[in-house]
C-alpha cells in the first residue's frame, strides 16, 4: 500500500501517531485499531457518522473486514492536546 503524509510528521510523535493509526484503518487491521483506543472513544467520521464507544467503533469496523485500501493520502495532521485530525483519503480496489 502506498502511504503519503506531511514531512512535519516524523518530528512529532502525536502525528506518527495519528500516521500509524490510519495506516492500521487503511490495512483493516481491527486489533490494532481497537488498541489505539480507550472504551469510552468518540469518533467522529465527518460527513458519515459519529461513534460513541469501542463497541460501535467495532460493530463498523467488522463491516468493512474484506477491504483493504491500495492508497492512504493524509494531507494535513492538526493536534491540539488530546485532540486529533487529519484530513486525506483513502482509496480502495471497488472504488472507481
Amino acid at each position: 500500500m502506498q502511504v503519503t503524509f506531511p514531512q512535519d510528521t516524523a518530528q512529532d510523535p502525536q502525528k506518527e501517531f495519528i500516521v500509524e493509526f490510519n495506516r492500521a484503518f487503511a490495512e483493516n487491521k481491527t486489533e490494532e485499531i481497537l488498541s489505539y483506543m480507550s472504551d469510552d472513544i468518540t469518533w467522529n467520521l465527518v460527513g458519515n457518522s459519529v461513534m460513541n464507544g469501542k463497541e460501535e467503533v467495532l460493530k463498523m469496523l467488522q463491516t468493512m473486514e474484506e477491504e483493504s485500501a491500495d492508497e492512504l493520502v493524509i494531507n494535513t495532521i492538526v493536534v491540539s492536546g488530546d485532540t486529533a485530525a487529519a484530513n486525506g483519503e483513502m482509496k480502495f480496489p471497488s472504488v472507481t
